[in-house]
């Protein structure tokens, strides 16, 4: 039993490739007429093993589509889910802005810009930096003694918060 499901494990780890040699192999027997088949030789063998085509040609087939929608998935929905539920969370955490991220984040759209100098000894900087509001978009500094460098608004965060501006007013 054990070296059954051996095998039935070693099939399922195919790649596509041999997938697609077996579906077009068995798929040129299951499809090609019989006049055909008798020029080249084959109609014996398609009458003695058309079990085991059909069967291999809906294996491969069954095999291949997954293959093709797992791509698909990955390639396509997976990131465009993602990306999503990120935007999302993210948006979720605009609620909950103390007064001083709220002060910074003014500086980009009551200034109506995208990009301003900040610190990066200010801890708030850095943590709208690690909560995706802001990117830094420079590795040079404007200031060595402030630590001045130039931030940018993240795409998400400019048109959420355009939006909805009342998300920045300061809470007295």
């Amino acid at each position: 039993m054990m070296e059954a499901l051996e095998k039935l494990k070693g099939w399922l780890n195919l790649g596509v490739f041999p997938l697609l040699g077996l579906l077009l192999f068995t798929s040129f027997f299951i499809f090609l007429p019989l006049e055909g088949l008798d020029k080249l030789g084959l109609t014996d063998l398609k009458n003695d093993y058309s079990t085991y085509f059909g069967l291999a040609f809906v294996f491969s087939m069954t095999f291949l589509s997954a293959a093709t929608l797992n791509t698909f998935w990955k390639v396509f929905l997976g990131h465009w889910i993602k990306e999503k539920s990120r935007i999302y969370f993210y948006k979720k955490e605009a609620y909950d802005l103390t007064n001083e991220e709220k002060e910074i984040l003014n500086i980009f759209i009551k200034g109506k810009t995208r990009s301003a100098n900040l610190s990066m000894k200010n801890g708030v900087v850095l943590g709208l930096e690690k909560r995706m509001f802001i990117i830094r978009v420079g590795q040079l500094g404007t200031d060595a003694r402030s630590w001045s460098f130039p931030f940018g608004m993240q795409p998400w965060a400019w048109e959420f918060l355009n939006k909805n501006p009342h998300l920045l007013n300061i809470e007295e």
